[in-house]
């Protein structure tokens, strides 16, 4: 498997002028299905959502490279 990066973005500003991060994991060009999300909260930039949206991402990178070296352990 090729490696796992995280692709951000954010969607805003709504009418009280906030943003929403979201992202996906992608490896080899590719978005790995079923591995996405948006942040809960909303931020007052547009570089603070992507920030929070990246930090989420990383965890879940992370928790698919543990689940991945478990099944190659089968």
């Amino acid at each position: 498997m090729s490696s796992i990066s995280v692709e951000t973005w954010a969607l805003g500003p709504d009418t009280d002028g906030q943003w929403q991060g979201h992202w996906n994991l992608v490896t080899a060009g590719e978005a790995i299905p079923g591995r996405y999300g948006q942040t809960s909260y909303r931020y007052r930039s547009e570089t603070e959502a992507r920030g929070a949206a990246m930090g989420l991402g990383k965890m879940d990178r992370r928790n698919m490279r543990a689940i991945l070296r478990v099944f190659r352990r089968r």
